[in-house]
């Protein structure tokens, strides 16, 4: 796990272009604690920030081959580099270090642009071959590890891990992406390849961006959409599934530094946490967040499973203090608008299993509601399936009024009632808010699966639009901290296999993640398997209420000076505030999307970019590489 940056030219480039990747590194110290590594040479320029996870001693980075022609900076873990170092080896070629960073090298010279097809892990990576005078952008297939870029002037095209090291050039402009700001509003986040700065785009996942020839294309790689395969649950997709889950874990515990699992206590954590002892070699930390309200606390749940795996366990207590006084530190972390107020205490046990207990590498639980299907929106869009082949029912609902249960059932039935699924706002709440909010559908409906358009399309679509945000929260938070984490529910051959079943199949009678549930008995009590969901809530309407730990953030955003001052029609934030403080309403994720709006604004879009070093910054190891590249 690292942090990489960089500039590619089809021109010349000098002086300047160096000492930008140079001032691109120090923005993401906190990547890479333990070293960095930098080389320049005709049509790239190249930055590396070093957490060093496997061959401590040999794995730095820039890597190139014997000939010095093709390099590789790379962000990440190849799981399957142990097997595929082996066959490039049996068919001739030569190592010198035990990293899984030269077995990129290797495997692109061997095969050739289709060795990208071959890794099994979570990567972003940039590689120059100076020979064929070809430089690749290639991400992993889900986006676990970001990989973001952007024009510079004289049409040089800088990337980085994290966007704030893009502004490292001034001719980068730090400016919002207006056209997407109702869909930002709306779900939180921005669907497909733009981000929330205009200009600023992510390579895609499952994508590798080429730049040759003078030119620039994309080239797709892998996708989520599978052929489903016609079959019904029984014991031996339960036991398939069981062995896949195996496999992903065993894959993720390869590492040369200190591991563990975050247990929170409910289902998709614990199953990680359970199956990672069954198979470590050595007794595995376990770490868990507590909040003061005992409806939210999971910690005697996590305590349940620690006890039974023998983990070493770990937990902190947050409190709403710390969320105000972490808020615009993480937001610098998180590049984008800090939409999940959870980030916080995510951050702070991260920060606790580097800082006090010396845990580098942690598994998480990230990604099973999408693969499995753990929202409530899963089993409402089954019944839809239901309710929409009653004869006429689609036609009766259209001329129906929107009153009372007739209203549900006109959202429910509604042709694109599952691009909607994941919002947090419904469309009269945005015209109550924007001048103007457009088509903020559009990006997503391309994203919805070609090949199915009933519930079984919904976790693709899920894991295309839902999950990439929080997998970049996620990578934020733990970067922030200098730890990487793991997530085996997104292992492909696991998603290949549990996408290739329809609903009825992971939602068998109409139950939330009932393939998961039946594939962890053999692991788990039912204490833990059937107790509901909590998903890491807080009290945030108190929190945002008058009075509350937040209160004066909120207050802020009546200022004229606030970006949602600016942006929204105006009386719309009194409005919203005041039905809050009287508890006429609860707008608690709408004020905190507003507040982490406004958060941003004044981090990011002002005169200057701040610049903060993160705690991850301060726990660099003494590493001394055999030399550095320049």
């Amino acid at each position: 796990m690292c942090g990489i940056c960089g500039i590619h030219s089809f021109g010349e480039m000098g002086a300047r272009e160096r000492a930008t990747v140079r001032r691109m590194m120090q923005l993401i110290e906190h990547r890479g604690p333990d070293g960095d590594g930098f080389w320049d040479g005709g049509g790239a320029v190249l930055g590396h920030r070093r957490l060093a996870i496997i061959d401590l001693e040999g794995g730095w980075q820039p890597m190139f081959n014997e000939a010095g022609t093709t390099g590789v900076v790379f962000n990440g873990e190849i799981f399957n580099y142990r097997e595929l170092r082996g066959e490039l080896t049996a068919a001739g070629r030569r190592f010198h270090t035990s990293s899984d960073t030269e077995v990129i090298v290797q495997a692109y010279e061997h095969w050739g642009l289709d060795f990208v097809a071959r890794l099994r892990g979570m990567f972003g990576f940039a590689l120059w071959d100076s020979e064929a005078r070809r430089f690749l952008l290639v991400r992993d297939r889900f986006g676990v590890k970001p990989l973001y870029y952007a024009e510079g002037a004289g049409g040089r095209l800088l990337f980085a891990s994290e966007i704030k090291a893009l502004f490292a050039d001034e001719s980068v402009p730090r400016a919002l992406n207006h056209a997407r700001l109702a869909e930002y509003l709306a779900f939180r986040s921005i669907a497909g390849e733009e981000t929330l700065f205009e200009g600023v785009r992510e390579v895609a996942p499952g994508t590798m961006l080429i730049l040759e020839d003078g030119r620039r294309r994309e080239r797709r790689y892998w996708t989520p959409e599978v052929e489903f395969v016609e079959t019904a649950l029984s014991e031996e997709v339960i036991e398939r599934g069981r062995d896949l889950l195996a496999d992903a874990v065993r894959a993720r515990l390869v590492s040369d530094v200190e591991l563990g699992t975050i247990t929170s206590g409910g289902l998709d954590s614990s199953l990680v946490s359970v199956v990672a002892a069954s198979i470590a070699a050595r007794q595995i930390d376990t770490f868990c967040v507590g909040f003061e309200d005992p409806a939210l606390d999971e910690r005697p749940f996590a305590r349940a499973v620690a006890r039974q795996i023998d983990s070493r366990h770990h937990e902190i207590v947050v409190t709403p203090e710390e969320i105000e006084r972490e808020l615009d530190t993480l937001t610098w972390a998180n590049d984008e608008p800090l939409t999940h107020p959870n980030s916080v205490p995510m951050h702070l046990i991260f920060r606790e299993a580097k800082e006090c207990v010396g845990v580098t590498v942690l598994l998480s639980g990230e990604g099973a509601d999408e693969m499995f299907g753990g929202y409530g929106r899963y089993a409402a869009a089954a019944r839809r399936d239901g309710l929409r082949r009653l004869p006429g029912l689609a036609l009766a609902s259209a001329v129906a009024p929107s009153i009372g249960k007739l209203a549900t059932l006109k959202r429910v039935v509604h042709p694109e009632y599952m691009l909607r699924a994941s919002r947090f706002l419904e469309d009269e709440q945005l015209k109550n808010l924007l001048p103007a909010s457009g088509d903020y559908l559009r990006e997503r409906r391309s994203l919805w699966p070609r090949n199915a358009g009933d519930t079984s399309g919904l976790f693709v679509y899920d894991q295309r639009t839902y999950l990439p945000p929080l997998l970049q929260r996620q990578d934020r938070m733990s970067m922030a901290a200098g730890v990487e984490v793991r997530v085996p529910y997104l292992d492909h051959h696991l998603a290949e296999w549990a996408n290739a079943l329809r609903a009825s199949v992971k939602l068998a009678g109409g139950e939330r993640k009932s393939l998961l549930k039946k594939m962890a008995a053999r692991w788990l009590p039912s204490e833990i398997i059937d107790r509901r969901k909590v998903g890491f809530e807080m009290p945030l309407d108190q929190f945002l209420r008058r009075g509350g730990a937040l209160s004066h953030r909120v207050e802020a955003l009546r200022d004229s000076s606030s970006l949602a001052s600016q942006v929204m029609k105006r009386g719309s934030i009194e409005r919203l505030i005041e039905e809050h403080n009287r508890r006429e309403a609860n707008h608690a994720d709408l004020l905190w999307t507003l507040v982490a709006l406004d958060a941003w604004a004044k981090v990011f879009l002002g005169a200057s970019v701040r610049s903060e070093r993160l705690p991850g910054a301060a726990t660099g190891r003494v590493l001394q590489p055999v030399g550095e590249l320049s």
